[in-house]
């Protein structure tokens, strides 16, 4: 009888330890955003530039965020159906994009949040 008992617990004991290591690494995972853009990398080189820069600086004050740049949508209706699907979380436009993205409803204007947050008022 003792040893059944050693044995379940014994069982259970490494049922807990196994378990708790696996809820650590559900709290370690890194949230993912995938960026797309229309831009390419070998036309507009200095544009993705630029959105890489401001992906490792974003990087550098949040570290549970991974950003995957997705660059160069040659194909207009392949970026709309994967933001319709959300496949993609953000999306960086060419200007002449804007105007037709707003009226399809795919933006959303961040005007009230950058108030509250008043990231309007900061010198960046």
């Amino acid at each position: 009888m003792k040893r059944l008992i050693s044995f379940f617990i014994s069982v259970l004991l490494i049922f807990m330890f196994s378990g708790c290591g696996l809820m650590n690494k559900k709290q370690e995972e890194k949230t993912k955003i995938k960026f797309a853009t229309f831009y390419s990398q070998m036309s507009e080189e200095k544009i993705v530039e630029v959105y890489k820069k401001i992906i490792e600086e974003y990087k550098k004050k949040n570290d549970k965020v991974e950003i995957e740049l997705i660059t160069d949508y040659a194909d207009e209706n392949k970026i709309k159906n994967d933001v319709a699907s959300g496949e993609v979380d953000l999306i960086g436009l060419k200007r002449v994009q804007i105007i037709e993205f707003a009226k399809a409803g795919m933006l959303t204007d961040l005007t009230q949040f950058f108030s509250e947050k008043e990231l309007d008022k900061k010198n960046i």
